[in-house]
C-alpha cells in the first residue's frame, strides 16, 4: 500500500513489487471533487497526481516485469468529470 499522492511513495512500492511481479493490477481512480487545489509533496494538482501520475509511475515502473510474465493492467475510470466545473487553473 502507498500514498498516491506521493511519486517517492509509489517508486518504492513498485521497487518491492519487482522482485514478486503481480498476476494483475488494478489501477482505479482515488480522488474527486476536492473543495479547493491542493497540491502534492511532488507539486501536482493532488486529483492529477492520485488518479493518473502514480498509476502511470507504478505501471511504467513494472512494464518489463509485467511483459515478462503476462500480467494483466486494468484501468478503471469514471465519468465524475461530467458533473465537475468546467475550467482550467494556470
Amino acid at each position: 500500500i502507498a500514498d498516491l499522492g506521493s511519486l517517492k511513495e509509489v517508486d518504492v512500492v513498485a521497487k518491492k513489487m519487482k522482485a514478486s511481479p503481480p498476476d494483475l493490477i488494478v489501477c482505479s481512480a482515488g480522488v474527486a471533487t476536492l473543495p479547493s487545489w491542493t497540491a502534492t509533496a511532488d507539486g501536482y494538482e493532488t486529483q492529477f497526481a492520485v488518479n493518473h501520475l502514480s498509476h502511470f509511475h507504478l505501471v511504467s515502473t513494472l512494464l518489463p516485469e509485467i511483459q515478462n510474465s503476462n500480467a494483466r493492467v486494468v484501468m478503471v475510470s469514471s465519468d465524475l468529470h461530467h458533473v465537475g466545473q468546467k475550467y482550467l487553473q494556470i
